[in-house]
């Protein structure tokens, strides 16, 4: 399970989550700083995305 799931709504209905083993992270030992990019696999037409969710909180996107 991803404990900082990002989620994409499509205006279908469909929607796409992030999973724990998809993306990249980086961190620095020294301060304690960690660098997370979150990839999607299917995203093909960003001008049908009506929405993202991250950390429960809606994203409402206009096109």
């Amino acid at each position: 399970m991803d404990n900082y799931p990002i989620t994409i709504n499509y205006q279908d209905g469909t929607s796409e989550t992030t999973r724990v083993f998809t993306g990249f992270y980086a961190g620095e030992l020294n301060n304690g700083e960690m660098l997370t990019i979150k990839t999607f696999e299917n995203v093909i037409n960003d001008k049908e995305i009506t929405s993202i969710v991250f950390f429960d909180k809606v994203i409402p996107i206009r096109s």
